[in-house]
């Protein structure tokens, strides 16, 4: 089966922050068109105007496991938490406290929620 490829612009900035949009760029291919269509073909709505004119940066096209397995690789395995839920988290001006379902702790700068697009994250 063929990875489903991840469109993304905005998140580009934030790649180039953390110093990972060379990385990034190097598996990805231009998208300099795109097209939103229901999963019976029907047009539903196009991008009309070039993004690197409206906000610096193309539109990229990459397959997810490329980009989790280049977040995995630049992420030390302590700082990952996988098949856990997250009970709560709070914020401070330190950073981060996320309680998981196993009553464990994990303390960071940023939380970021990686389990889907319907994430509570």
């Amino acid at each position: 089966m063929m990875a489903m490829p991840l469109m993304i612009v905005i998140w580009l900035p934030a790649f180039e922050q953390l110093g990972l949009l060379d990385e990034l760029l190097s598996f990805s291919k231009p998208a300099i068109r795109g097209q939103m269509l229901t999963d019976k073909l029907k047009l539903i709505g196009k991008t009309l105007a070039n993004s690197a004119d409206l906000i610096g940066y193309d539109r990229v096209l990459f397959a997810r496991p490329e980009l989790q397995d280049m977040l995995l690789k630049k992420t030390p395995s302590e700082k990952i938490h996988l098949a856990k839920k997250i009970i709560t988290f709070d914020h401070d001006q330190d950073g981060i406290t996320v309680t998981f379902d196993d009553n464990t702790t994990a303390r960071g700068d940023i939380l970021v929620g990686a389990d889907g697009a319907h994430s509570a994250v």
